[in-house]
């Protein structure tokens, strides 16, 4: 049975009412049992009580109206204080994490353990995918799945179940006890009954994925958990959509720069594939420095372009088979300061420039355009000097053959300290042997 529930005003006004009945029933009971008290004019006396009980009644439901106000007015900046927390947070966690992967779980973990959501600590977030056979939810992300629902969900095409069907209708899905939902085609051995909170992840008119929360059955979500989760939704929403622009912006710089360096090397069959050798020779030394991935991709693209410069300037000496002329030499030491004059104004470029300038300088001070000495030489330039050096001294050139990987590596050991950092050559002699190149062998063997 349902309980009649009675606001703060009527209580009040109801109360009122009351002590007014009983003040007027005293006075008639004094008038019916003790006749010999009399009170002048009865009728202004009643009139006085009567409006003492209005005037009681009427400032108990302002009071009660205005407490109830401010009651709600407080619980609601409560629950609005707390939103805005959870939303922070995820924010915080979006705008420090650069790995969508580790975005979406730290979100996701976010969420679900928000204290006065009534969640079962379970959740996950699926992100579309297109595929030859149609669109369908892939797993991106989550949290204390069962193994056996972990497998089942782990791809569901659009449409398919609750969460399919909320990223192909594109609204958000409250199913109070799944065993007994017909949209909830996806079952397991040993599930138990649960509800789900599924919410669509969007960017204008288009769905990126959805947020489902497991709850326990018949757990209905307040309106302002769902405007919490729905917000949230949002926010991830934005991310996403920046993420793939920024993935579609580094897609085409890098097919840019691909092309750069392909025109580079086709302008003659003696540097085919130069750039793209020093560019892997220089990633795998970043790597044996033990450097952070994003420090050896750009060594990787320094590496690639490294001989901008010689765009348009060596036509005639690429193909070139007498010995270079003084006037060849100095128009060759031109090419490092042309490339930083082509990338210069790329500013997402800037951190390579350096490296691009001076990877032709000496450790011993006798190299240019600068003519940098040891340590003042930045660490990337100096990678790239040996990276070049070596893939140089292996290949073809028109004006002499290659001197092979066995020569090729002593001449690193031996202009080690002059022409190259000693430390620097160390490194790239640890990465031939890994390699397993003759020299190294015969240097174990002695």
């Amino acid at each position: 049975m349902r309980r009649l529930s009675l606001g703060l005003p009527v209580k009040f006004a109801m109360g009122g009412a009351a002590i007014g009945a009983t003040g007027f029933l005293f006075y008639s009971l004094i008038n019916a049992f003790l006749p010999s008290v009399r009170i002048e004019s009865p009728s202004v006396f009643k009139l006085y009580l009567l409006g003492a009980v209005a005037v009681f009644a009427f400032t108990g439901a302002v009071a009660g109206r205005l407490r109830h106000e401010d009651y709600r007015k407080k619980k609601e900046i409560i629950q609005r204080n707390r939103e805005l927390s959870a939303l922070n947070s995820i924010s915080s966690i979006i705008s420090k994490n650069k790995d969508q992967g580790k975005m979406l779980e730290e979100a996701l973990s976010e969420a679900i353990n928000l204290h006065f959501l009534e969640v079962m600590k379970r959740g996950v977030i699926f992100l579309v995918e297109n595929r030859e056979d149609g669109s369908a939810l892939r797993m991106a992300a989550s949290l204390n799945l069962d193994p056996a629902l972990a497998h089942e969900e782990e791809c569901i095409p659009l449409g398919h179940c609750l969460c399919g069907k909320a990223a192909k209708e594109g609204r958000s899905i409250i199913s109070l006890d799944c065993l007994k939902d017909p949209d909830h085609t996806m079952r397991y051995d040993d599930m138990k009954a649960h509800g789900h909170i599924i919410i669509p992840i969007k960017s204008e008119d288009a769905v990126l994925g959805v947020m489902n929360f497991y709850v326990p059955p018949g757990v209905l979500p307040s309106a302002s958990d769902m405007r919490l989760l729905e917000g949230m939704a949002r926010q991830i929403s934005v991310a996403l959509k920046n993420n793939r622009l920024i993935s579609d912006l580094e897609s085409l710089s890098m097919n840019i720069i691909h092309a750069l360096s392909s025109a580079i090397d086709a302008k003659s069959p003696w540097t085919k594939g130069h750039s793209e050798r020093v560019s892997e020779y220089a990633a795998a030394i970043g790597e044996r420095l033990g450097m952070d991935q994003r420090s050896i991709e750009r060594m990787r693209l320094a590496g690639l372009l490294h001989d901008i410069g010689k765009i348009g300037t060596f036509d005639t000496l690429l193909e070139k088979k007498d010995n270079l002329t003084p006037e060849d030499i100095e128009l060759i030491k031109k090419h490092p300061d042309k490339g930083c004059e082509i990338l210069s104004p790329i500013k997402e470029l800037a951190d390579i420039i350096p490296a691009v300038r001076h990877h032709h300088e000496r450790w011993d001070g006798g190299g240019y355009p600068a003519g940098l000495r040891g340590g003042d030489i930045p660490l990337m330039a100096r990678a790239l000097a040996i990276a070049d050096a070596f893939d140089t001294m292996t290949y073809d050139r028109p004006y002499r053959p290659s001197i092979g990987v066995d020569n090729a590596i002593q001449e690193l050991e031996y202009c080690a300290g002059s022409q190259f950092d000693p430390e620097m050559v160390g490194v790239f002699l640890e990465i031939c042997c890994a390699k397993g190149m003759p020299a190294c062998g015969k240097d174990e063997k002695t």
